[in-house]
């Protein structure tokens, strides 16, 4: 009998064994395009990979899988609706790896959308791992409160000291947990991701551990590479550019792809991001360092050429934040006033301030903000007195900016939770014009019919976003899929006279009305 329950225990012990698998590294998202983005994370053990998602309040589910047994886990996630919150948890298939009310996303706009606010988060120097970043996380997490994120930009010096995987781990992917599974993150590279290289290997964990759109992926042209590479978000164009792996030629690979990029944008908003900052008397000096004067000699020019709004960068230790300037390509000695766009602080009169930062929409060389953002993990104060900067803090802190149609505002969220810095870029639009050009004013139809409505619009600066029609001021038409003639069948199902009007809204918000006609249905 005892040989028996021997047996019985060996064979028990022998049989497979249910645990629990744990994540290394992640969740964190990629690649965000208007419905789709990718997942990535690592587990401890090969498994396979199931999330399942939806939107925020909603019952229905979708499933995405992948049944190679794997512990790098990269994922597409797909046919989601614009600008809207989900919920997703992470599984294999038997079993729930992580889930929660932590685990959600924002997905990005349609590429010329308007009327909606739009929030980023941009951070330099931040890989240091310590208390520093983690007070400069918290107080951003603190003045966010419920407000959701769009993307993370990461400025270089991600992971230090040396960019390799467990600095990364430790001084990243532990540190932003949190953000980095609610919000893509976009990262460029500083000194230390490369470990002072300036031709690192393929096999660089950066280049590993990100998956960046070197192609047409994120609506801009390719770039061949995930040094340098441009997106859009929404009415925005993104260009990350890499001051320290690259050549910074006027004449190189990565100038040329910039201004072909820029050449080919449309739309009216254009960011900049890059580690070196082009302007800067921190523990770093602009007049001195090559790939910051190289940056600011041969970068800027296309840049501005192109209608550039905000560049932001990192590497002095310290928050810097320049006047409105263009052409301003020499040493900080070489400044003239000419060169000064505008002078004030960039901020609105009810703020106390001198007033807004103004250009007209699609326009170039008239003027940008160069902000430097290299405190989010440490300070090394400088004499922070470069004649282009409006101010110089060596403060702790990271940078929140939103784009609002045609407002762009920027705030410096220093580490004792108070804001440093702020400023807003306002973009004057020229108003267009819109009229309804059928039927004829005082038609008379009889019942059945359809009625083809149509409308002419304009816009002398930006593109048409939508047109919509409007019987006795009901709207009938609310999505956006007109393209010239902009028309709508309507079949009206009563007798009686209607009052008909169109209007039209360009992609940074402002919208117009028509005449109205009329219309009687017998």
């Amino acid at each position: 009998m005892k040989r028996f329950a021997f047996l019985a225990l060996c064979l028990l012990s022998l049989a497979p064994t249910a645990f629990a698998i744990t994540i290394t590294r992640g969740p964190y998202f990629q690649l965000m395009r208007p419905h789709t983005v990718w997942l990535r994370y690592s587990t401890d053990v090969a498994c396979d990979t199931l999330i399942k998602y939806k939107k925020s309040g909603s019952t229905d589910e979708l499933t995405v899988s992948n049944g190679s047994q794997v512990t790098d886990h990269q994922i597409q996630l797909t046919d989601m609706s614009t600008f809207v919150k989900y919920t997703y948890s992470i599984n294999t298939s038997s079993q729930t790896i992580a889930s929660g009310s932590g685990y959600f996303l924002w997905t990005g706009p349609d590429d010329d959308h308007p009327g909606v606010r739009m929030r980023f988060w941009a951070l330099g120097d931040s890989g240091t791992g310590d208390s520093n970043a983690q007070d400069v996380r918290d107080a951003f997490v603190n003045y966010m409160g419920s407000n959701l994120i769009g993307a993370i930009f990461l400025l270089g010096n991600n992971a230090l000291p040396d960019g390799k995987y467990g600095a990364y781990d430790k001084n990243m992917f532990q540190i932003y947990k949190n953000q980095l599974r609610n919000a893509p993150v976009f990262p460029t590279l500083g000194e230390a991701d490369t470990n002072g290289s300036t031709n690192p290997a393929s096999d660089l964990p950066y280049f590993v551990l990100f998956t960046l759109p070197k192609g047409t992926e994120g609506g801009g042209q390719p770039s061949g590479t995930e040094k340098y590479y441009s997106f859009n978000y929404g009415i925005i164009h993104f260009v990350v550019l890499d001051s320290q792996a690259d050549s910074r030629s006027s004449t190189g690979p990565m100038m040329t792809w910039l201004k072909n990029d820029l050449d080919k944008n449309i739309l009216p908003w254009l960011i900049a991001v890059f580690h070196h900052a082009p302007y800067s008397k921190g523990n770093h000096d602009s007049d001195s360092e090559t790939p910051m004067k190289e940056m600011r000699q041969n970068a800027l020019p296309i840049l501005e050429d192109h209608g550039v709004d905000l560049v932001l960068s990192a590497h002095s230790n310290s928050y810097e934040r320049s006047f409105f300037l263009n052409g301003h390509y020499g040493t900080s000695d070489t400044l003239q006033p000419s060169m000064i766009i505008n002078g004030g602080d960039g901020r609105r009169g009810s703020q106390g301030g001198d007033g807004a930062y103004r250009k007209h929409v699609n326009t170039t060389n008239t003027g940008a903000v160069y902000a430097v953002i290299g405190s989010s993990g440490k300070v090394v104060s400088g004499p922070l007195n470069h004649p282009a900067m409006y101010t110089g803090l060596a403060r702790l802190g990271s940078m929140e900016f939103e784009v609002n149609n045609n407002i762009l505002d920027a705030y410096f969220i220093q580490s004792d939770n108070t804001v440093g810095d702020f400023f807003e870029i306002v973009k004057d639009n020229t108003p267009g014009q819109v009229h309804m050009t059928a039927p004829a004013d005082n038609s008379t139809f009889t019942r059945p019919t359809t009625i083809t409505l149509q409308a002419d619009a304009t816009d002398p600066d930006t593109r048409i976003h939508r047109v919509m029609f409007f019987i006795n001021g009901v709207q009938l038409n609310r999505n956006r899929d007109f393209v010239k003639p902009y028309t709508f069948d309507w079949t009206p199902t009563t007798a009686g006279k209607y009052t008909v009007l169109a209007k039209s809204l360009d992609e940074l918000g402002a919208l117009l009305t028509s005449s109205s006609i009329q219309v009687t249905i017998k």
